[in-house]
């Protein structure tokens, strides 16, 4: 599908990851520091959101020309794992085989079972 069609934001957008381009999402990689797709329709996918919580959590504040090339690149499918990110976050190195640092990526970041997601979320409700 033509996102100019589809999105509003189209003219000003550079997020290397768009929600109407199956390709980008099938092929390309995210940094740290690079653009979030803003379109409001779209932010409540768990990739965007993931996005957003790594750029908040390690300070950035807005794209930048000097995306964090040392933390590395993240998938589609890395973000929308459901894993605890915190300053230590990382991703995978452009510089080595991505099948190799992928399965270690997910041994490393295994992510929270289906029972602790449920007991974090009525604990996030009852203290909100």
């Amino acid at each position: 599908m033509d996102k100019k069609f589809r999105c509003s934001k189209v003219e000003r957008c550079n997020a290397p990851l768009c929600p109407l381009d199956i390709k980008s999402l099938e092929f390309c990689v995210w940094y740290p520091g690079e653009e979030i797709c803003s379109n409001r329709e779209f932010s409540s996918l768990e990739f965007i959101k993931t996005q957003k919580k790594i750029s908040r959590i390690l300070g950035i504040k807005k794209p930048d020309n000097e995306s964090r090339f040392d933390i590395g690149y993240f998938t589609v499918d890395m973000l929308n794992h459901n894993f605890r990110i915190t300053n230590k976050i990382h991703g995978l190195d452009p510089n080595k085989d991505e099948k190799d640092q992928l399965n270690e990526w997910f041994n490393y970041y295994k992510g929270f079972s289906k029972k602790t997601r449920k007991r974090r979320k009525s604990q996030s409700k009852k203290s909100a």
